[in-house]
């Protein structure tokens, strides 16, 4: 991580395969974020584990991202697509 980023301590993603046991006792499987250079995350933005945000990218509020965003890309929606390319 970077200075001056803040982000929620919890990246991992719950079992629920068992319809029979409650989703909070079916463990939990770990993921890793990585976060690389110069990237703005909007406000509210939810990443899935085992994601790698690119260098420059941008992700729009609210976004919700299950795959690896391109260096210097724009992403946005649910879930995240590329919307643009930086300069």
């Amino acid at each position: 991580m970077f200075d001056r980023t803040q982000c929620g301590s919890q990246n991992q993603q719950p079992f629920f395969s068992d319809k029979e046991i409650p989703i909070r006792n079916q463990g939990h499987k770990p993921g890793t974020i990585i976060i690389k250079e110069n990237v703005w995350i909007g406000a509210n933005v939810t990443i899935i584990g085992n994601v790698t945000i690119g260098k420059g990218a941008i992700i729009a509020a609210g976004a919700i991202v299950v795959k690896d965003v391109d260096d210097h890309t724009i992403v946005g929606g649910v879930p995240a697509k590329p919307i643009g390319l930086r300069g």
